[in-house]
């Protein structure tokens, strides 16, 4: 479809002053783990403020199965952790950063119980612990056989509705971030139910905006996924980094009338097979650790399968296990996939790869720091170097609790003694009229479909510089939506998902080797003599930082 441009532009100009605003000490956008985690450390620093765009519940940490890593089973330890995580980071982790995830794992499970979390337990009343894929140990701590995210979520959500300094604001949209002279002083945001922007002032920021997954087709992120933290932290010049790396879970339900329900990884931990339609398991020559092996070697070696045999996906087979034992150990998964007509206990499930999670995202130091200050990052919005190339299972939300009680801590040791300044700001919008035969209303879920299915064509699990080149004509094609007057959530957040695909393709374009998670079938190899590095981005430069 092509829409005339008749270049009717027109000049939008208006000050912060002229906004309605408000103000808080800490301001937190996002209410996953992550800012929920933050905003209980920050409660006893002042008053704290969570925006969220939807729901308070709407977010991918509450549709999280597997569980989360930790080094406290007898057999385990701190250094079997790091070792299996620095492993699946391909050369890329940051072993200082990995350390201390690690080793503040077994304190934030305390701290769980003390808020309290309800973890499956074993008969003799210690934490049940499972394993997956590419750890050594069994450390995954999960609750209610399969439902950790919900869990962990509504566990934080109580405990922060008990703490007087902590106000939700549901429904509503962060635009920008209200900076001078590389300094966050707060936020415009959008309230779509009264039809206009705001100001909210505050001494720091904290974004826990979470991840990209709903940029891609297929995928088992929420809706609300759509990288807005990437793409607004980007446009007030934050560094963002390996934005190339992302994974894809190899096990989602895939049925025609179904949504790309996660199938945890837990359950080949708990001895489940990858059959082609043939009824070969293929995982065994492929790895010595079979379908427990790294997610981007499962998610690789099922396209093979599907390729190879013509059949649109593989199958995941633990009718092997007692009916009871997975009825009560994947409640969810069981109940989920019987209301599409298959039974766990006695029938194999379809499954095909989705995109899951961001490693990359805003360059964030050991406490959350960005490179603008007062502005701090935590959670999947966050890259803390911890996941390196290949993201180990279960340490995502190890991730969202460590480092967001560390942003937290570094955000109230920044405000301290200072008070909220209010600062005056013109914006000069040079906006275009809606081209001919375009409306964002009426051709708005048309854009978002095409932006999903370039992404997952030319962004997926397999890459190129054709499908780059794709990519960017795409990104081209609607490039002028970025320079329209955005008035509605939707418009904001197809301008977010344009500026995110284009990120992700300008770093994929430029990683020519294949690492982890980023896989070329132009250039299959790892490459650690050219491409032993982490590539940032900042103000639109690409720079490097060795590993």
């Amino acid at each position: 479809m092509k829409f005339k441009n008749e270049n009717r532009r027109y000049l939008i100009n208006f000050s912060t002053q002229n906004l309605e605003s408000s103000e808080t000490d800490f301001l937190i956008v996002g209410s996953g783990i992550a800012g929920l985690r933050a905003a209980i450390n920050l409660s006893a620093h002042g008053r704290v403020r969570i925006l969220t765009k939807d729901r308070t519940e709407e977010c991918n940490s509450y549709l999280a199965q597997g569980g989360i890593a930790a080094a406290i089973g007898e057999n385990d330890n701190i250094r079997y952790h790091v070792e299996d995580t620095l492993k699946t980071g391909v050369g890329l982790c940051c072993e200082a950063a990995v350390s201390m995830l690690v080793k503040e794992g077994p304190r934030q499970i305390a701290d769980f119980l003390k808020f309290g979390a309800n973890f499956d337990m074993t008969q003799d009343n210690r934490i049940a612990l499972t394993r997956e894929g590419a750890h050594t140990r069994d450390r995954i701590v999960h609750a209610h056989g399969d439902a950790i995210g919900l869990e962990l979520e509504l566990t934080l959500i109580k405990k922060a509705k008990s703490l007087a300094n902590i106000h939700f604001a549901e429904g509503v949209y962060l635009v920008d971030i209200l900076s001078e002279d590389e300094r966050a002083y707060g936020a415009i945001v959008y309230e779509p139910a009264a039809g206009k922007c705001s100001v909210i002032y505050s001494k720091a920021l904290i974004l826990a905006t979470g991840g990209i997954g709903y940029l891609f087709q297929n995928t088992t992120n929420s809706h609300i996924a759509t990288g807005d933290g990437v793409a607004i932290a980007r446009r007030a010049g934050a560094a963002i980094t390996d934005m190339e790396f992302i994974q894809f879970h190899p096990t989602t339900l895939f049925l025609d009338n179904a949504p790309r329900f996660l199938i945890s990884e837990a359950v080949r931990g708990e001895g489940a097979y990858l059959v082609n339609v043939n009824g070969e398991r293929f995982m065994q020559p492929v790895h010595e650790m079979a379908e427990l092996a790294p997610r981007d070697i499962v998610s690789r070696e099922i396209l093979k399968q599907i390729e190879n045999t013509g059949h649109p996906c593989v199958y995941l087979d633990i009718t092997h296990r007692e009916a009871e034992f997975l009825k009560n150990r994947f409640p969810k998964i069981y109940s989920n996939c019987l209301r599409y007509g298959i039974d766990i206990t006695n029938s194999p499930i379809p499954v095909k790869p989705s995109a899951h999670y961001m490693i990359g995202g805003i360059k964030s130091g050991l406490d959350g720091e960005t490179n603008i200050a007062g502005l701090y990052v935590c959670g999947e919005s966050a890259c803390t170097f911890v996941h390196g190339a290949n993201r180990l299972a279960s340490n995502s939300l190890l991730e969202c609790v460590v480092f967001g009680n560390r942003a937290a801590e570094a955000a109230a040791s920044y405000a301290a003694g200072t008070a909220v300044k209010k600062i005056n700001i013109s914006y000069d919008y040079k906006f275009y009229k809606e081209p001919k035969g375009f409306s964002i209303k009426l051709h708005g879920e048309r854009v978002i479909n095409d932006i999903r299915r370039g992404s997952w064509e030319n962004l997926g699990i397999v890459r190129n510089a054709a499908g780059f080149d794709l990519m960017e004509r795409l990104i081209e094609k609607y490039e002028f939506i970025k320079r329209l007057q955005l008035n509605t959530l939707r418009s904001f957040s197809i301008a977010n998902m344009l500026e995110v695909a284009d990120v992700i393709n300008k770093f994929c374009r430029e990683r020519r080797e294949s690492r982890g998670t980023h896989f070329r079938s132009d250039y299959s190899a790892v490459d650690d003599n050219n491409f032993k590095f982490h590539l940032i981005e900042t103000k639109g430069r690409l720079s490097r930082l060795e590993a």
